[in-house]
């Protein structure tokens, strides 16, 4: 229940900015205000489960609409200055950077294998069919595109 998980992760966030100071500000902590704002952005969404709650058990959403409350009293209360100066930007750029790393080196890989299939296939359309050069290079051929299948592969996992 979308107004549940609310109250839960605002507690959560509450807590981070609680103990929260700038200098140690990291990925891990920014992580959950931004899933916060993704998960909860939709409010056509929590509107139409409140009003179906409203008619099935409108204690229920009495009780859960009140830790709510009380949740975001306690989130309006806080200092969210450290908010204010964190770039949060920088921060899951900086959390990125070995991703991208890994798929650059992925993708270097991928496309050296791609030439070097690309370079066999080319000279084995100039070959006769019948030839042992064409039998010898057409194995390697098809050895080099399965190399690069799984390379191309492993690129398009780490993307």
């Amino acid at each position: 229940m979308m107004i549940r998980q609310i109250t839960q992760r605002l507690s959560e966030i509450n807590t981070l900015l609680t103990d929260c100071r700038q200098e140690d500000f990291s990925f891990e902590k920014a992580l959950p205000l931004s899933l916060f704002y993704r998960d909860f952005s939709d409010t056509n969404s929590l509107v139409g489960e409140v009003t179906g709650l409203a008619m099935e058990n409108p204690g229920e959403l009495l009780q859960l609409s009140s830790s709510l409350i009380s949740e975001s009293d306690k989130y309006l209360s806080l200092d969210k200055s450290v908010l204010q100066v964190v770039d949060f930007k920088a921060i899951f750029e900086e959390h990125l950077k070995p991703f991208e790393h890994r798929y650059e080196e992925a993708k270097a890989t991928a496309t050296k294998l791609w030439q070097a299939y690309s370079a066999i296939s080319n000279r084995l359309d100039f070959m006769p069919l019948d030839s042992e050069e064409y039998a010898r290079l057409s194995a390697e051929c098809d050895a080099k595109k399965a190399e690069y299948d799984t390379a191309h592969a492993q690129t398009d996992h780490l993307y």
